[in-house]
């Protein structure tokens, strides 16, 4: 039977590619929604382990990282301009008023 360990570095490898290579401080539109994608994958692999393995910190954190992460994707993509973390370079402009960034379930 397959451990929760021994799955668990197989599915934070991608969570990484997604850092570096999807959303970073010069990101685009286009980034981002691969970086959707990417998260909308690995979500029903995660809750797969979540149902069938036993549940470790390794496989909470991994869970934790992953809906975090669609979080500051979806965050990023509702935002049509630059302000703090949130730079695109598809909106460099800063509007001269901030708006709040709500997500809805």
């Amino acid at each position: 039977m397959l451990s929760v360990r021994s799955a668990t570095p197989a599915c934070t490898e991608p969570t990484a590619w997604l850092r570096t290579n999807c959303w970073s401080v010069w990101c685009t539109t286009k980034r981002l929604e691969r970086a959707l994608r990417r998260i909308n994958t690995l979500q029903p692999e995660i809750d797969e382990y979540y149902a069938n393995f036993r549940i470790s910190n390794d496989l909470l954190e991994l869970r934790n990282l992953v809906q975090v992460a669609a979080l500051i994707v979806r965050c990023a993509m509702a935002r049509k301009e630059s302000r703090g973390l949130h730079y695109t370079l598809d909106y460099p402009e800063r509007r001269p008023e901030a708006l709040p960034t709500v997500l809805h379930p």
